[in-house]
């Protein structure tokens, strides 16, 4: 199967050298060879899931003491009113 490394790279946002280059498009090749065969295969019968979970055997919830909030924001770089502050990720 074809494909552009350097499609791949600006995609994906990476920088390969020349040596990474060949050796990305020999790797990359196989996997994608293996993803054919196995997008080949015919299954002749469903599987059947002969262990259905039964909610029967579910434990109940039950609440449990915690680790108080004082020793959670203990390890925070940074917070504030009792809260993590993280940076802001979207404008």
């Amino acid at each position: 199967m074809e494909f552009d490394v350097e499609h791949l790279s600006y995609l994906s946002k990476l920088e390969f050298s020349e040596d990474e280059k060949k050796a990305f498009e020999t790797e990359f090749s196989s996997v994608l060879d293996f993803v054919g065969e196995i997008s080949g295969v015919q299954l002749s019968e469903e599987i059947e899931n002969d262990k259905p979970i039964l909610l029967s055997n579910l434990r109940e919830d039950e609440p449990k003491e915690s680790i108080s909030r004082e020793q959670i924001l203990a390890n925070a770089p940074k917070q504030k009113d009792g809260c993590f502050v993280a940076p802001l990720v979207v404008e």
